[in-house]
């Protein structure tokens, strides 16, 4: 796949992850309209019958942490990141592609690593009942804590799928570039 492509997987080329992904991202996006909602709702109680809608700043809050990582692995998936391709588009093809399987690998450390050091401070949210808001209105945290511990875990996975391809269109590459028989002459 074309690392410039603007457009996603083509359906036939989804692997069962990257429609996992997919399905994640349409939760988020989702959500994203619900959190709106939720504004547009909020702000039309504020300002017509005077009245805030308890817990729409905690919801809205939450949810974007949530939103936000629900995004990820696909970005992650489709290669929709940012990245800095001044110096990587200096670099032969085969470099860059190591180059980008490096930074794919080092995504992966990155999710992986706050993953694990996120798994202990669930288990003691959960276990104090702990909760986000005030005394009007609470949202337990753990729904929190243990989605984005597993959004995480899914984005370091999607890095490391990511990596694979970037890493096999680099061996697949060097193959071809081999000259054999008759062109080595």
């Amino acid at each position: 796949m074309d690392q410039n492509q603007s457009s996603a997987l083509p359906a036939a080329r989804r692997s069962l992850f990257d429609r996992f992904a997919y399905l994640l991202h349409a939760i988020g996006a989702a959500l994203t309209v619900l959190v709106g909602g939720i504004v547009v709702l909020d702000a039309f109680l504020r300002n017509v019958v005077e009245a805030p809608m308890l817990g729409a700043a905690e919801l809205v809050a939450n949810a974007m942490v949530l939103l936000v990582f629900f995004q990820v692995p696909w970005v992650i998936l489709t290669r929709r990141v940012l990245r800095a391709t001044l110096l990587v588009d200096q670099l032969p093809a085969s470099w860059a592609r190591i180059s980008e399987t490096v930074a794919f690998l080092t995504g992966a450390l990155f999710f992986f690593v706050i993953s694990l050091r996120s798994i202990e401070p669930a288990l003691a949210g959960f276990a104090r009942s702990e909760y986000f808001g005030s005394v009007l209105f609470k949202i337990p945290a753990w729904p929190l804590r243990f989605g984005t511990l597993a959004l995480w875990i899914v984005s370091g996975i999607a890095c490391l799928v990511v990596a694979v391809r970037v890493y096999r269109t680099s061996a697949a590459a060097t193959q071809e570039q081999i000259p054999t028989g008759e062109e080595a002459f």
